[in-house]
């Protein structure tokens, strides 16, 4: 089990999946396993979400540890020399950023009870269509107990995901205008957007492997149809 090897684990392993990030990374998190990422966008792309470093290039973050790709795969750095330089006492500050963090990643579950499906007029309408449906059949009648109605609203008792989500788009200066970009604002986003693919290793690095990859693909061949011994 993925979480489980998490859990009994100081360092997680998350570099880039098909894109620049990966569902490990949130895993890791949630198990309060420290994220040990290749590329500062995997982190950088979640800002609402999870604490940005100082600087791009610090290798130390709130909850995760940044070593650059180039390092590892041209310039030969052995990132376990990285991970065993780390001091217990800074291992220790980064756990507990982590438990306080980890309720803000995940949407909390709502207790039964909480809704207008637990109101008793509205259990009991559908009491009385189930045990209808049950008549007609020709079973017996077999009550359920009913789950004592608490109210229509329900908060979580820690900040979750929700809560981010909320409090970001409702601040104006973390969404699109009401009236939407301009033409001018739009190229002046992308252009930002080809700056940053150009100039942060993160994104020049894997950009340039993706195309490669990309362009060492061939077609798969034409399938033939079976031997006619082969078909029945």
């Amino acid at each position: 089990d993925n979480l489980l090897l998490y859990r009994q684990s100081v360092f997680c392993l998350a570099p880039p999946g098909d894109s620049l990030t990966r569902k490990s990374l949130f895993d890791s998190l949630l198990a309060g396993c420290i994220p040990v990422v290749f590329c500062s966008a995997t982190i950088s792309q979640y800002a609402w979400h999870l604490p940005q470093p100082k600087l791009p290039q610090d290798t130390l973050g709130e909850v995760s540890v940044y070593i650059p790709r180039q390092s590892v795969a041209e310039d030969g750095l052995n990132f376990l020399d990285v991970l065993a330089n780390i001091s217990s006492t800074t291992i220790a500050s980064m756990q507990r950023h982590i438990a306080a963090l980890a309720p803000s990643l995940q949407y909390s579950v709502v207790p039964p009870g909480y809704g207008p499906e637990y109101d008793p007029v509205n259990v009991a309408n559908k009491e009385k269509k189930r045990r209808g449906k049950l008549r007609q059949r020709g079973h017996n009648e077999v009550p359920q107990p009913p789950v004592k109605f608490r109210g229509n609203v329900w908060r979580p008792p820690q900040r979750d995901a929700v809560d981010v989500m909320v409090e970001h788009m409702l601040d104006p200066r973390t969404i699109e205008p009401l009236e939407g970009f301009t033409a001018n604002e739009w190229q002046a986003l992308q252009v930002a957007q080809q700056d940053v693919n150009l100039v942060t290793p993160s994104y020049t690095g894997y950009l340039d492997a993706a195309s490669a990859a990309k362009a060492e693909k061939r077609p798969l061949p034409a399938a033939h149809p079976p031997p006619r011994s082969a078909v029945r």
